[in-house]
């Protein structure tokens, strides 16, 4: 009979305790294999400006550096000749283009992207090929580039 107390006093005390806090926000999808190493808004002193276009976004990826500057430019530009890629051939591993799941905020599901170097970078527009999708398309680049800030990450 005192096991059987035991157990009831066990199960109360357990069914009492605090609820765990829900584990913070996990972010855009994908697992970042390569730690966005092809992604140009993820090169270290990179500054990214998003800009709501009529039909898709511009994203200017600059640095001050030089090294990072030439960096920004040569990952933008494998971003540019990936082209859409097919999520059913390539899934998301991190190890190639295509930006179906993913941090970067350069998007390739639904898109045409197109490079131009500016001074400093380059600017990013990613345009949206259905007119429906554009919405869409705004919001998910203005969360990848908002989780580019470590501080909303919660780091």
């Amino acid at each position: 009979m005192r096991t059987f107390g035991s157990l009831i006093s066990l199960v109360l005390f357990a069914a009492c305790a605090a609820t765990p806090a829900p584990p913070p926000a996990s972010g855009p999808a994908g697992r970042m294999e390569l730690r966005m190493g092809n992604c140009a808004a993820a090169v270290p002193g990179a500054v990214t400006t998003l800009t709501e276009l009529r039909d898709g976004v511009a994203l200017d990826i600059t640095a001050v550096d030089l090294g990072a500057a030439r960096e920004i430019v040569a990952r933008a530009k494998r971003h540019a000749a990936a082209g859409e890629a097919d999520p059913a051939a390539l899934p998301h591993t991190g190890e190639h283009g295509g930006g179906e799941g993913g941090h970067c905020p350069i998007v390739h599901r639904g898109t045409r992207v197109t490079v131009t170097e500016i001074g400093g970078g380059v600017r990013v527009e990613v345009i949206a090929l259905d007119p429906a999708g554009v919405a869409a398309l705004i919001e998910e680049t203005r969360d990848r580039v908002k989780w580019l800030d470590p501080a909303a990450r919660g780091e």
